[in-house]
Protein backbone atom coordinates (compact mmCIF):
# COMPACT_ATOMS: atom_id res chain seq x y z
CA UNK A 1 0.00 0.00 0.00
CA UNK A 2 2.87 2.36 0.72
CA UNK A 3 4.66 2.26 -2.61
CA UNK A 4 2.16 1.23 -5.26
CA UNK A 5 0.00 4.38 -4.94
CA UNK A 6 3.19 6.44 -5.17
CA UNK A 7 3.75 5.07 -8.68
CA UNK A 8 0.38 6.26 -9.99
CA UNK A 9 1.21 9.86 -10.98
CA UNK A 10 4.39 8.78 -12.78
CA UNK A 11 2.85 5.83 -14.59
CA UNK A 12 0.08 8.17 -15.72
CA UNK A 13 2.45 10.33 -17.76
CA UNK A 14 4.62 7.64 -19.28
CA UNK A 15 7.75 7.91 -17.11
CA UNK A 16 9.75 4.78 -16.38
CA UNK A 17 10.14 5.10 -12.60
CA UNK A 18 7.44 2.46 -11.90
CA UNK A 19 9.28 0.04 -14.20
CA UNK A 20 12.61 0.65 -12.43
CA UNK A 21 10.82 0.11 -9.13
CA UNK A 22 9.51 -3.23 -10.37
CA UNK A 23 13.01 -4.23 -11.54
CA UNK A 24 14.58 -3.46 -8.17
CA UNK A 25 11.89 -5.24 -6.15
CA UNK A 26 11.95 -8.30 -8.44
CA UNK A 27 15.76 -8.47 -8.23
CA UNK A 28 15.64 -8.31 -4.43
CA UNK A 29 13.04 -11.07 -4.26
CA UNK A 30 14.95 -13.29 -6.69
CA UNK A 31 18.28 -13.05 -4.89
CA UNK A 32 16.66 -13.69 -1.48
CA UNK A 33 14.70 -16.61 -2.90
CA UNK A 34 17.92 -18.02 -4.35
CA UNK A 35 19.47 -17.86 -0.89
CA UNK A 36 16.57 -19.23 1.13
CA UNK A 37 14.76 -21.73 -1.03
CA UNK A 38 17.07 -23.52 -3.40
CA UNK A 39 20.10 -22.47 -5.35
CA UNK A 40 18.55 -22.76 -8.78
CA UNK A 41 20.51 -21.05 -11.54
CA UNK A 42 17.20 -20.00 -13.08
CA UNK A 43 16.88 -17.45 -10.28
CA UNK A 44 20.34 -16.07 -11.09
CA UNK A 45 19.57 -15.96 -14.81
CA UNK A 46 16.32 -14.07 -14.23
CA UNK A 47 18.01 -11.78 -11.70
CA UNK A 48 20.80 -10.84 -14.12
CA UNK A 49 18.40 -10.39 -17.03
CA UNK A 50 16.18 -8.02 -15.02
CA UNK A 51 19.08 -5.99 -13.62
CA UNK A 52 20.58 -5.62 -17.10
CA UNK A 53 17.19 -4.58 -18.45
CA UNK A 54 16.91 -1.95 -15.73
CA UNK A 55 20.45 -0.73 -16.38
CA UNK A 56 19.72 -0.43 -20.10
CA UNK A 57 16.67 1.66 -19.19
CA UNK A 58 18.41 3.82 -16.61
CA UNK A 59 22.23 3.61 -16.40
CA UNK A 60 22.25 4.55 -12.71
CA UNK A 61 20.88 1.08 -11.98
CA UNK A 62 24.46 -0.14 -12.43
CA UNK A 63 24.92 0.94 -8.80
CA UNK A 64 22.54 -1.83 -7.72
CA UNK A 65 24.75 -4.56 -9.18
CA UNK A 66 27.49 -4.40 -6.54
CA UNK A 67 25.42 -4.98 -3.36
CA UNK A 68 23.20 -7.59 -5.06
CA UNK A 69 26.15 -9.57 -6.44
CA UNK A 70 27.90 -9.37 -3.06
CA UNK A 71 24.77 -10.77 -1.41
CA UNK A 72 24.73 -13.51 -4.05
CA UNK A 73 28.37 -14.38 -3.33
CA UNK A 74 27.89 -14.60 0.43
CA UNK A 75 24.70 -16.62 -0.08
CA UNK A 76 26.74 -19.16 -2.03
CA UNK A 77 29.53 -19.11 0.52
CA UNK A 78 27.10 -19.66 3.38
CA UNK A 79 25.31 -22.55 1.68
CA UNK A 80 28.01 -24.50 -0.18
CA UNK A 81 31.33 -23.33 1.25
CA UNK A 82 34.28 -21.23 0.03
CA UNK A 83 35.25 -20.66 -3.59
CA UNK A 84 38.36 -22.85 -3.38
CA UNK A 85 36.28 -25.95 -2.60
CA UNK A 86 33.19 -25.39 -4.77
CA UNK A 87 34.66 -23.44 -7.67
CA UNK A 88 32.51 -25.23 -10.25
CA UNK A 89 29.29 -24.02 -8.61
CA UNK A 90 30.67 -20.49 -8.42
CA UNK A 91 31.69 -20.69 -12.08
CA UNK A 92 28.23 -21.88 -13.11
CA UNK A 93 26.64 -19.04 -11.14
CA UNK A 94 28.95 -16.48 -12.77
CA UNK A 95 28.08 -17.96 -16.16
CA UNK A 96 24.36 -17.54 -15.43
CA UNK A 97 24.98 -13.88 -14.50
CA UNK A 98 26.86 -13.23 -17.77
CA UNK A 99 24.30 -15.12 -19.86
CA UNK A 100 21.40 -13.19 -18.34
CA UNK A 101 22.95 -9.78 -18.92
CA UNK A 102 24.36 -10.56 -22.41
CA UNK A 103 21.26 -9.64 -24.49
CA UNK A 104 20.91 -6.23 -22.87
CA UNK A 105 24.66 -5.56 -22.91
CA UNK A 106 24.83 -6.26 -26.65
CA UNK A 107 21.73 -4.18 -27.30
CA UNK A 108 23.07 -1.26 -25.22
CA UNK A 109 26.45 -1.27 -26.97
CA UNK A 110 24.77 -1.35 -30.38
CA UNK A 111 22.43 1.48 -29.40
CA UNK A 112 25.33 3.55 -28.02
CA UNK A 113 27.17 3.19 -31.31
CA UNK A 114 24.05 4.10 -33.24
CA UNK A 115 23.32 7.14 -31.10
CA UNK A 116 26.77 8.58 -30.33
CA UNK A 117 29.19 6.76 -32.63
CA UNK A 118 30.93 5.06 -29.71
CA UNK A 119 30.16 1.73 -28.07
CA UNK A 120 30.91 3.12 -24.59
CA UNK A 121 29.24 6.54 -24.91
CA UNK A 122 25.53 6.37 -24.02
CA UNK A 123 25.02 9.92 -25.25
CA UNK A 124 24.03 11.50 -21.95
CA UNK A 125 25.29 14.89 -20.91
CA UNK A 126 28.51 14.68 -18.85
CA UNK A 127 26.86 16.96 -16.29
CA UNK A 128 24.70 14.00 -15.21
CA UNK A 129 27.83 12.15 -14.07
CA UNK A 130 29.92 14.95 -12.55
CA UNK A 131 29.09 14.82 -8.83
CA UNK A 132 28.86 17.93 -6.71
CA UNK A 133 30.41 16.91 -3.39
CA UNK A 134 30.28 20.28 -1.65
CA UNK A 135 28.80 20.02 1.88
CA UNK A 136 26.27 22.77 1.14
CA UNK A 137 24.99 21.00 -1.98
CA UNK A 138 24.69 17.66 -0.19
CA UNK A 139 22.88 19.25 2.75
CA UNK A 140 20.44 20.99 0.39
CA UNK A 141 19.81 17.82 -1.59
CA UNK A 142 19.30 15.68 1.50
CA UNK A 143 16.96 18.23 3.05
CA UNK A 144 15.19 18.69 -0.27
CA UNK A 145 14.60 14.97 -0.79
CA UNK A 146 13.28 14.43 2.73
CA UNK A 147 11.65 17.59 4.08
CA UNK A 148 11.07 20.18 1.33
CA UNK A 149 7.47 20.93 0.32
CA UNK A 150 7.99 19.97 -3.31
CA UNK A 151 10.42 17.04 -3.00
CA UNK A 152 10.09 15.80 0.58
CA UNK A 153 9.80 12.02 0.55
CA UNK A 154 7.79 11.86 3.77
CA UNK A 155 5.28 14.47 2.60
CA UNK A 156 4.41 12.33 -0.42
CA UNK A 157 4.58 8.94 1.31
CA UNK A 158 3.64 9.56 4.97
CA UNK A 159 3.32 5.83 5.71
CA UNK A 160 7.08 5.53 5.16
CA UNK A 161 7.61 7.33 8.50
CA UNK A 162 7.01 3.94 10.11
CA UNK A 163 10.38 2.78 8.80
CA UNK A 164 12.11 4.47 11.74
CA UNK A 165 10.34 2.08 14.14
CA UNK A 166 11.20 -0.91 11.95
CA UNK A 167 14.95 -0.46 11.43
CA UNK A 168 15.94 -2.28 14.63
CA UNK A 169 13.62 -5.32 14.29
CA UNK A 170 14.57 -5.64 10.60
CA UNK A 171 18.25 -5.76 11.58
CA UNK A 172 17.62 -8.25 14.38
CA UNK A 173 15.72 -10.69 12.19
CA UNK A 174 17.21 -10.26 8.68
CA UNK A 175 20.74 -8.92 9.01
CA UNK A 176 22.02 -9.84 5.56
CA UNK A 177 18.86 -8.57 3.87
CA UNK A 178 18.97 -5.41 5.99
CA UNK A 179 22.53 -4.70 4.82
CA UNK A 180 21.47 -5.26 1.22
CA UNK A 181 18.48 -2.95 1.51
CA UNK A 182 20.39 -0.10 3.14
CA UNK A 183 23.30 -0.49 0.71
CA UNK A 184 20.85 -0.04 -2.20
CA UNK A 185 19.20 2.94 -0.51
CA UNK A 186 22.53 4.66 0.20
CA UNK A 187 24.06 4.01 -3.22
CA UNK A 188 21.05 4.92 -5.35
CA UNK A 189 19.80 7.70 -3.10
CA UNK A 190 23.32 9.08 -2.65
CA UNK A 191 23.83 9.29 -6.43
CA UNK A 192 20.92 11.69 -6.77
CA UNK A 193 22.06 13.72 -3.78
CA UNK A 194 25.45 14.20 -5.46
CA UNK A 195 23.81 14.97 -8.80
CA UNK A 196 24.08 18.70 -9.65
CA UNK A 197 20.55 18.90 -11.04
CA UNK A 198 18.71 17.03 -8.30
CA UNK A 199 16.00 19.73 -8.37
CA UNK A 200 15.61 20.01 -12.15
CA UNK A 201 12.39 18.06 -12.69
CA UNK A 202 8.96 19.35 -11.74
CA UNK A 203 8.31 18.89 -8.02
CA UNK A 204 5.72 16.33 -7.08
CA UNK A 205 7.73 14.31 -4.61
CA UNK A 206 11.20 12.84 -5.20
CA UNK A 207 10.49 11.06 -8.50
CA UNK A 208 14.01 9.67 -8.81
CA UNK A 209 13.72 8.01 -5.38
CA UNK A 210 10.50 6.17 -6.20
CA UNK A 211 12.36 2.87 -6.67
CA UNK A 212 13.63 3.07 -3.09
CA UNK A 213 10.15 3.33 -1.58
CA UNK A 214 9.37 -0.43 -1.43
CA UNK A 215 12.79 -1.06 0.11
CA UNK A 216 12.04 1.38 2.91
CA UNK A 217 8.60 -0.15 3.31
CA UNK A 218 10.23 -3.45 4.34
CA UNK A 219 11.29 -1.72 7.55
CA UNK A 220 7.85 -0.13 7.80
CA UNK A 221 6.33 -3.63 7.64
CA UNK A 222 8.33 -4.68 10.69
CA UNK A 223 7.09 -1.56 12.45
CA UNK A 224 3.50 -2.51 11.63
CA UNK A 225 4.04 -5.93 13.16
CA UNK A 226 5.61 -4.39 16.23
CA UNK A 227 3.14 -1.54 16.86
CA UNK A 228 -0.23 -2.82 15.63
CA UNK A 229 -1.17 -4.34 18.99
CA UNK A 230 -0.94 -0.93 20.69
CA UNK A 231 -4.19 1.00 20.50
CA UNK A 232 -2.67 4.49 20.12
CA UNK A 233 -0.07 3.31 17.61
CA UNK A 234 -2.73 1.49 15.59
CA UNK A 235 -4.77 4.69 15.25
CA UNK A 236 -1.67 6.57 14.14
CA UNK A 237 -0.87 3.88 11.57
CA UNK A 238 -4.41 4.01 10.16
CA UNK A 239 -4.14 7.79 9.94
CA UNK A 240 -0.81 7.55 8.07
CA UNK A 241 -2.25 5.00 5.63
CA UNK A 242 -5.29 7.19 4.97
CA UNK A 243 -3.10 10.27 4.53
CA UNK A 244 -0.80 8.42 2.12
CA UNK A 245 -3.74 7.32 -0.02
CA UNK A 246 -5.20 10.84 0.05
CA UNK A 247 -1.93 12.39 -1.13
CA UNK A 248 -1.68 9.97 -4.06
CA UNK A 249 -5.33 10.42 -4.98
CA UNK A 250 -4.67 14.15 -5.14
CA UNK A 251 -1.76 13.43 -7.46
CA UNK A 252 -3.94 11.66 -10.01
CA UNK A 253 -7.19 13.58 -9.53
CA UNK A 254 -6.05 16.45 -11.75
CA UNK A 255 -2.80 16.90 -13.72
CA UNK A 256 -0.30 18.24 -11.16
CA UNK A 257 1.39 20.26 -13.88
CA UNK A 258 -1.64 22.55 -13.94
CA UNK A 259 -0.79 24.05 -10.58
CA UNK A 260 2.94 24.20 -11.35
CA UNK A 261 2.17 26.20 -14.51
CA UNK A 262 0.30 28.59 -12.24
CA UNK A 263 3.27 28.82 -9.83
CA UNK A 264 5.62 29.51 -12.74
CA UNK A 265 3.35 32.27 -14.05
CA UNK A 266 3.22 33.91 -10.61
CA UNK A 267 6.83 33.55 -9.45
CA UNK A 268 8.75 33.17 -12.72
CA UNK A 269 9.89 29.63 -11.86
CA UNK A 270 8.21 26.45 -10.68
CA UNK A 271 11.20 25.75 -8.38
CA UNK A 272 9.62 27.98 -5.75
CA UNK A 273 7.29 25.03 -5.13
CA UNK A 274 10.24 23.02 -3.84
CA UNK A 275 11.10 25.21 -0.86
CA UNK A 276 8.27 27.63 -0.11
CA UNK A 277 5.30 26.26 1.90
CA UNK A 278 3.17 28.96 0.31
CA UNK A 279 3.38 27.03 -2.98
CA UNK A 280 3.04 23.54 -1.47
CA UNK A 281 2.01 21.36 -4.47
CA UNK A 282 -0.32 19.17 -2.39
CA UNK A 283 -2.34 22.21 -1.32
CA UNK A 284 -2.08 23.43 -4.90
CA UNK A 285 -3.82 20.26 -6.08
CA UNK A 286 -6.70 21.01 -3.73
CA UNK A 287 -6.81 24.54 -5.15
CA UNK A 288 -6.93 23.09 -8.68
CA UNK A 289 -9.65 20.60 -7.75
CA UNK A 290 -11.88 23.48 -6.75
CA UNK A 291 -11.78 24.65 -10.36
CA UNK A 292 -12.46 21.40 -12.21
CA UNK A 293 -14.80 21.60 -15.19
CA UNK A 294 -17.33 19.17 -16.61
CA UNK A 295 -18.69 21.17 -19.53
CA UNK A 296 -18.55 19.82 -23.09
CA UNK A 297 -15.76 20.91 -25.39
CA UNK A 298 -17.09 21.78 -28.83
CA UNK A 299 -16.12 19.19 -31.42
CA UNK A 300 -15.21 21.90 -33.90
CA UNK A 301 -12.44 22.97 -31.52
CA UNK A 302 -10.52 19.85 -32.55
CA UNK A 303 -9.07 20.40 -36.07
CA UNK A 304 -8.48 16.86 -37.25
CA UNK A 305 -6.05 15.01 -34.99
CA UNK A 306 -4.47 18.19 -33.61
CA UNK A 307 -5.49 19.38 -30.16
CA UNK A 308 -5.27 23.15 -29.89
CA UNK A 309 -3.62 24.90 -26.96
CA UNK A 310 -7.02 26.23 -25.94
CA UNK A 311 -8.43 22.72 -25.70
CA UNK A 312 -5.33 21.50 -23.83
CA UNK A 313 -5.72 24.31 -21.32
CA UNK A 314 -9.40 23.45 -20.93
CA UNK A 315 -8.68 19.77 -20.39
CA UNK A 316 -6.10 20.54 -17.71
CA UNK A 317 -9.01 21.54 -15.52
CA UNK A 318 -10.74 18.16 -15.87
CA UNK A 319 -10.54 15.35 -13.40
CA UNK A 320 -7.61 13.35 -14.77
CA UNK A 321 -9.53 10.20 -15.71
CA UNK A 322 -9.94 8.96 -19.27
CA UNK A 323 -13.73 8.62 -19.08
CA UNK A 324 -14.05 12.25 -17.93
CA UNK A 325 -12.05 13.38 -20.96
CA UNK A 326 -14.20 11.16 -23.20
CA UNK A 327 -17.35 12.68 -21.71
CA UNK A 328 -16.12 16.25 -22.11
CA UNK A 329 -15.04 15.66 -25.71
CA UNK A 330 -18.49 14.32 -26.54
CA UNK A 331 -17.54 10.67 -27.11
CA UNK A 332 -20.81 8.65 -26.99
CA UNK A 333 -21.26 6.89 -23.65
CA UNK A 334 -22.00 3.57 -25.37
CA UNK A 335 -18.36 3.51 -26.52
CA UNK A 336 -16.69 4.01 -23.14
CA UNK A 337 -19.24 3.21 -20.41
CA UNK A 338 -19.12 -0.63 -20.90
CA UNK A 339 -15.33 -0.61 -20.61
CA UNK A 340 -15.56 1.50 -17.45
CA UNK A 341 -18.10 -0.94 -15.99
CA UNK A 342 -15.82 -3.91 -16.75
CA UNK A 343 -12.83 -2.22 -15.10
CA UNK A 344 -14.83 -1.33 -11.98
CA UNK A 345 -16.17 -4.90 -11.74
CA UNK A 346 -12.72 -6.46 -12.12
CA UNK A 347 -11.30 -4.07 -9.51
CA UNK A 348 -14.10 -4.90 -7.09
CA UNK A 349 -13.55 -8.66 -7.51
CA UNK A 350 -9.79 -8.25 -7.00
CA UNK A 351 -10.38 -6.20 -3.82
CA UNK A 352 -12.82 -8.82 -2.50
CA UNK A 353 -10.40 -11.67 -3.16
CA UNK A 354 -7.55 -9.75 -1.52
CA UNK A 355 -9.67 -9.14 1.56
CA UNK A 356 -10.58 -12.82 1.67
CA UNK A 357 -6.92 -13.86 1.48
CA UNK A 358 -6.06 -11.47 4.34
CA UNK A 359 -8.89 -12.83 6.51
CA UNK A 360 -7.86 -16.43 5.85
CA UNK A 361 -4.26 -15.54 6.70
CA UNK A 362 -5.32 -14.07 10.04
CA UNK A 363 -7.39 -17.16 10.87
CA UNK A 364 -4.42 -19.39 10.08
Amino acid sequence: MGWRPTAWPYANIGLYEPFITFILVAALLLVVRFDRRKQSLWYVLALSFLLAWGTATRPTMVLAWLPILMYLYFALRRRIGPLTRQWRQYLLTAGAVVLGMAPWLILSLWYNDLRSGSLLNPGYSPDNYNPNASPLHLAQALCGFTLSTGRGFFFYSPIALLMFWGIKPLWQRWRAESLLIWALVILLGGFFCFRPGWHDTWPWGPRYLLALTPLLMVAAGFALQRLWSQSTARKLIIALIALSILVQMLAIAVPYGTYLHYVEDVTGTWQTAIWYPRYFPILGQIHTLRRVRFDYIAAQALPGDIVTEEVKHNLRHSLDFWFIYAYRLGVPARLWAPLLLILITVTGIAAWRLGRVIRLGRQA
